[in-house]
């Protein structure tokens, strides 16, 4: 059985898919580098137990999975026994008959502390909070060329996970788009509405020049697999690759390591972009005690603190609690409408 990341220990089994079960918070520097992989597998079988030999060979932590090969409601056949995933049931009509496959799911060492995020997860898009101080979370997407991309992100980012946690978000996407900012030769509509989605969101582009492509098929050779990171996430992002010739279908893996050593900023340090003249107090107590009562019923408060161990992750509980509730109590900060995350940045500069 593999190691927990690069530099980090052990830790408590995975939630179940409602993400009802406690989790600890420890600093996000505990982890160490975790090795991630990006993979779409088609749907095939023979896919799939490719992906799990390349797992198992390169000890991966997390793999960010589209078009995945599932049997039954949600069962990835042959999953190595030191991995948990998080995927949605199979979509249903209203009357309950199946139509279709999932689109994406997330597979992650049991060790690692994940809660899958039911409000981001859909068929084409899966989510789960990595439960570090401070949190990070971890998407998975497909996004087929007959998608709306706007419709699609609009979803994202009226999650609350995606509000709380956007700047240390990563993201694995098929995106179906060309666009030189992910080391595609040409730019198309879809690409551009990802770059737009891109920048009004502050995130980043880990893709990196390659002698390989992300896609290898009978269509051509191009980049479609875009790895986007928030602004806390981005430089941590480390050797970035394609790995062409074991995914035994048209995409090839990409590969690489998060570096999560050294201090992270936690997350109340991000007070400042919040209007606390207009913060409803009410609210605020209101969202304490239920997110106290949450913490409660699930076992994450209570018990004897006997060790130094033991009052951290209490600690980082608790102020997880107030910084949440304070994000809904808290409207942010208005900015002018023609300000940018980055302001100097427009698309025309891409090319340059």
């Amino acid at each position: 059985e593999g190691g927990l990341g690069r530099g980090g220990g052990g830790g408590e089994s995975a939630p179940d898919e409602r993400g009802t079960e406690s989790v600890p918070y420890k600093p996000a520097e505990w982890f160490g580098s975790l090795s991630v992989v990006q993979a779409n597998i088609q749907h095939k079988k023979s896919a799939l137990d490719a992906l799990w030999m390349y797992m198992v060979k390169e000890d991966v932590d997390v793999a960010l999975v589209q078009e995945p090969y599932v049997l039954g409601e949600n069962h990835l056949p042959g999953m190595p026994a030191v991995y948990a995933r998080a995927i949605a049931p199979k979509p249903r009509d209203d009357e309950g008959v199946v139509i279709g496959m999932q689109l994406a799911c997330i597979v992650y060492k049991q060790a690692l502390p994940m809660m899958q995020d039911g409000e981001l997860t859909s068929r084409g898009t899966v989510a789960a909070v990595l439960k570090s101080n401070p949190p990070m979370l971890l998407v998975s997407a497909y996004l087929p060329r007959s998608s709306n991309i706007e419709h699609e992100t609009r979803k994202w980012v009226s999650s609350g996970n995606w509000v709380r946690h956007k700047t240390r978000a990563l993201v694995g996407c098929d995106a179906n788009a060309h666009s030189p900012m992910w080391c595609s030769t040409t730019r198309d509509r879809r690409g551009r509405e990802i770059e737009d989605f891109v920048i009004e969101q502050g995130l980043g582009v880990a893709n990196r020049p390659s002698e390989f492509t992300t896609f290898d098929g009978a269509r051509g050779a191009t980049n479609i697999d875009v790895v986007l990171a928030g602004g806390e996430l981005v430089e941590r992002v480390a050797e970035w690759r394609v790995v062409p010739g074991v995914s035994d279908c048209d995409h090839n893996y990409v590969a690489f390591e998060l570096q999560l050593g050294g201090s992270m900023a936690s997350a109340s340090r991000e007070i400042s972009g919040y209007s606390l003249k207009r913060m409803d107090e009410g609210l605020l107590k209101a969202e304490v005690c239920a997110g106290l009562e949450r913490a409660v019923s699930e076992g994450g408060l209570g018990g004897v603190l006997d060790s130094e161990e033991a009052v951290d992750e209490r600690v980082r509980l608790l102020t997880d609690i107030i910084w949440e509730a304070f994000v809904v109590a808290t409207p942010k900060k208005r900015r002018p409408p023609w300000r940018r995350s980055v302001p100097w940045w427009a698309p025309e500069l891409i090319p340059i």
